[in-house]
């Protein structure tokens, strides 16, 4: 078992491929953790006990939407938003 892990590791190309996805991952999950500004996050979580379709659809996004994540708005419009409040 630890010979193929040795010869996963041994390729370059493979090793970097493997550690990237590893990366994108984890900055994913920490950034699930940020909640987008303003939100009113109890608001929220009386809605998402109030609605089984919200909370199943919570469940399907990893819980992000109890948390208002950033990551489940995306993070273009998000970005876009900032630049745009800055330019105002």
């Amino acid at each position: 078992m630890f010979e193929s892990f040795h010869k996963i590791f041994s390729i370059t190309e493979l090793r970097n491929k493997i550690l990237f996805t590893i990366l994108a991952l984890v900055v994913y999950r920490l950034i699930s953790h940020v909640s987008v500004p303003g939100a009113n996050l109890d608001a929220i979580r009386v809605l998402m006990e109030g609605s089984q379709v919200l909370g199943a659809f919570s469940l399907l996004t990893g819980g992000q939407l109890q948390n208002f994540s950033v990551v489940l708005m995306g993070l273009a419009p998000y970005i876009n938003a900032v630049i745009i409040i800055q330019l105002l």
